[in-house]
């Protein structure tokens, strides 16, 4: 009689989830979505054991995929079709928010304010980078657990919030700051309690923006370039957006590869199956 994997797997789950008290809707969960990635390969001619094999593998490691449940986040940490899409978005987030430091350079540096459009345009920019990075935080968020419970509620909100300030004052930025910092250390410690860390874009991600506050307070202590119509220096402004958006970024473009990295178990492919 062949072996019947996914019992055996989810029988381990049960005995390392004993003690969460949402262990039963877990494990149920669990079982019905490997029996269902099981029985879609074996539609496409693969034999049981196989099929059942590479559900697991593609699953994940089941003392990481303990772990995440261990944090009891919600729902199931693995990689799906949105988790995908977001990272993906999250790329679009880089782009955007490099464009949104040359803008604000050219705003400051080239052009009289009165006569140019790069404020506008810094604002519009900003603006759609951080709802385009709130994707790439949901998805995060997505594959750590989903995003019910307080923590995921509240890194959207800041994400939310740090939009709608981007949007009518990206000047602030260095107020900003502190919804965008929040955000991702809730992401970045979600994904880290799944096993999904990386040492040096998680600590880009989460000192990007007091790095970037900390350049623009000792650039205006020692006054870096000349002094604007408002009492301040522009010139130390802008290196400290420069820093926190390219260490910001820097820790966009790990997280997000980490998302595009993982195949969700429904779109693997093995030999002989179309994708």
């Amino acid at each position: 009689m062949e072996p019947d994997l996914i019992d055996a797997y989810v029988d381990e789950l049960r005995r390392s989830l004993a003690r969460n008290r949402r262990a039963a809707d877990v494990v149920a969960e669990v079982e019905d979505h490997l029996r269902e990635s099981a029985c879609r390969l074996s539609g496409h001619g693969v034999d049981a054991v196989t099929a059942q094999r590479h559900t697991i593998d593609r699953f994940g490691d089941l003392r990481v995929v303990t772990r995440a449940f261990a944090t009891d986040a919600g729902g199931l940490a693995m990689a799906t079709p949105f988790t995908r899409a977001a990272g993906a978005v999250g790329y679009l987030a880089v782009v955007l928010w490099l464009l949104v430091a040359a803008t604000r350079g050219l705003d400051n540096f080239a052009v009289p304010e009165s006569e140019t459009r790069m404020y506008a345009a810094t604002s519009v920019l900003a603006a759609i980078a951080a709802i385009a990075t709130s994707v790439a935080i949901a998805g995060m968020l997505m594959r750590s657990g989903g995003v019910r419970g307080v923590a995921p509620i509240v890194a959207l909100a800041a994400m939310g919030l740090a939009a709608l300030m981007m949007a009518t004052a990206p000047w602030a930025w260095v107020f900003t700051a502190v919804p965008l910092t929040a955000a991702a250390i809730i992401a970045v410690w979600r994904m880290r309690a799944v096993g999904m860390g990386g040492r040096w874009a998680d600590l880009s991600l989460v000192l990007a923006w007091p790095a970037g506050v900390l350049v623009t307070v000792v650039g205006e202590a020692i006054r870096i370039g000349p002094r604007d119509y408002y009492g301040d220096y522009p010139w130390a402004f802008q290196a400290g957006l420069t820093v926190a958006l390219l260490l910001y970024c820097a820790g966009l473009v790990g997280m997000c590869a980490r998302l595009r990295a993982e195949q969700p178990v429904s779109e693997a492919s093995v030999a002989g199956i179309p994708a």
